[in-house]
């Protein structure tokens, strides 16, 4: 009899951690999770409350040999630079959380051979020199694609959502339930409306990735991670205003920039709102999806309608309004 498969989940109890554990475990896989919280343990998963950012942490785990690694992480450039090695040598294979992000802008559906903003934008586009989401991503898939190593898979996700996260532009759940909630409008730039995004619901993610595990045609090969569902930004609004009241005011774009940058912004906060709004979320997205379904043995059909998720998402009343959203607001006389 075959032994068991041992996964690390690194984030087990994060957005798509939490839908991926349990898939796994069904599977009749062992699982261990790391967590940045105190879980109880379910069958077939061992939660660890550890720092995963925390090099001897990590080694402990990895010196296990686990058969397939799923890295949730968000890195920096070198902490990324010094540790992608150390998890090629350790396991059979590699996931890596990689971005939709990372494309250029384009009119049609995004496949993984769309040309990505590494090379597209001028050497000289403030871009390529900010320690962006983006940019970042770009130069995790370039060490992988460069180490000689056969045994990752990297995965571009375009925007999670599931019961409790509701993203609406650059705007996250915390601010577009408690909106619609006190009956108070959202700011988004109009700018935004008529562009096409694409979500994709979270135990989506963890089916597709549970179906790419231990496939040797998986390895050394990208993913997007997504529904070939789109909808407009203002479509969206149109959702969250049928199900749950949520109106808006829509301003100039740069208008908007200055207003979530907020008073007194670091730098790296002003670049990272800049590029999540400039270099994405005013692009349209749209996605190719077929090369993951197939892989996966997935359709089209099994994976959550947008709006359906949508309605799903509402749920969470999480304190903590965006004050200078209401001095903006104030200003514009709403």
């Amino acid at each position: 009899m075959d032994q068991m498969k041992k996964v690390l989940v690194i984030g087990g109890t994060g957005t798509m951690g939490q839908y991926l554990c349990p898939i796994l475990a069904q599977k009749g896989f062992e699982v261990d999770a790391i967590a940045g919280e105190i879980r109880k343990d379910q069958p077939g998963i061992h939660y660890c409350f550890a720092n995963a950012l925390d090099n001897t942490v990590l080694e402990s785990f990895l010196k296990k040999h686990y058969d397939a690694v799923v890295d949730f992480m968000w890195y920096d450039a070198q902490t990324y630079q010094d540790r992608y090695a150390m998890f090629l040598q350790h396991t059979d294979h590699y996931f890596i959380l990689s971005s939709y992000r990372v494309y250029a802008q384009s009119d049609k559906p995004l496949t993984e051979q769309s040309p990505r903003l590494a090379e597209t934008l001028d050497p000289d586009d403030e871009w390529m020199h900010a320690a962006g989401y983006a940019q970042t991503k770009c130069l995790m898939e370039d060490l992988l694609q460069q180490s000689g190593s056969g045994n990752w898979t990297i995965l571009r996700p375009t925007v999670v959502y599931c019961p409790g996260r509701m993203p609406l532009v650059t705007w996250s759940n915390n601010e577009v339930a408690l909106r619609a909630y006190s009956g108070r409008k959202i700011v988004l730039p109009g700018e935004a409306m008529d562009k096409t995004t694409t979500f994709v619901w979270a135990e989506d993610v963890a089916k597709m990735i549970a179906g790419l595990m231990f496939r040797e045609e998986a390895k050394r090969e990208i993913y997007n991670i997504a529904t070939a569902e789109t909808m407009t930004w203002g479509e969206v609004l149109g959702c969250y205003n049928e199900l749950f009241g949520l109106e808006a005011h829509l301003c100039d774009t740069d208008a908007y920039f200055k207003m979530i940058c907020g008073d007194n912004p670091t730098q790296k906060q002003i670049n990272q709102r800049k590029f999540l709004l400039y270099y994405d979320r005013l692009y349209n997205r749209s996605m190719d999806n077929s090369k993951v379904l197939q892989a996966a043995g997935m359709t089209q059909d099994e994976l959550m309608p947008m709006r359906k998720g949508l309605e799903l998402s509402i749920g969470k009343n999480i304190p903590g309004f965006c004050h200078t959203m209401d001095r903006f607001l104030e200003g514009a006389g709403q």
